[in-house]
């Protein structure tokens, strides 16, 4: 049960800097995108650790937990910098 909620806590962590990476690149903040892409490849590193010397019955759930992981992980931050945005055209 430890191995899932690491892996999980982890993949969305890791889908969250992914896809906060991709938001600084689009506004061109091009260190803030390349500091955000390496944390989240050194976080990968570890999920797909975990994955590998988990049990093999342990296989079919972690896939379930990832997807779900990265579902939440690429809907959050987005989300969440829309809440905080202050560049809004209102017309």
């Amino acid at each position: 049960m430890f191995t899932l909620l690491y892996v999980f806590i982890l993949k969305v962590m890791d889908c969250s800097l992914g896809t906060l990476k991709t938001v600084f690149l689009v506004k061109d903040r091009f260190f803030i995108s390349s500091l955000l892409y390496s944390l989240s490849a050194a976080l990968f590193i570890f999920v797909a650790d975990a994955m590998a010397n988990a049990p093999s019955e342990q296989k079919l759930l972690i896939a379930a937990v990832i997807f779900l992981a990265n579902v939440i992980g690429g809907y959050v931050p987005p989300k969440m910098i829309e809440k905080m945005s202050t560049d809004r055209l209102f017309v």
